[in-house]
């Protein structure tokens, strides 16, 4: 009887496996297929990319910060 049940136990685990192995085959042929797809339709009707426009932050702003930061520090301290 013991032995019995674990047959029948190694028999649903393996075939619990087979379906989630199965499963997983079948969901990474499904993204390939996905992705092909998704390659051709972006030779179809490909987005477009929107120019940046970068500015040049320039050094005499990045020192008028540090200046401005050193005079609230310093009339902070006079304060007290």
């Amino acid at each position: 009887m013991s032995l019995e049940l674990l047959g029948d136990g190694v028999i649903v685990s393996i075939i619990g496996m087979g379906m989630v192995f199965a499963f997983l085959v079948i969901l990474v042929w499904a993204m390939d297929l996905m992705a092909i797809v998704m390659r051709y339709l972006n030779t179809k009707f490909p987005e477009a990319v929107p120019e940046v426009v970068t500015s040049r932050k320039s050094a005499n702003d990045d020192n008028n910060a540090i200046a401005l930061a050193i005079a609230a520090v310093m009339n902070y301290k006079n304060k007290k």
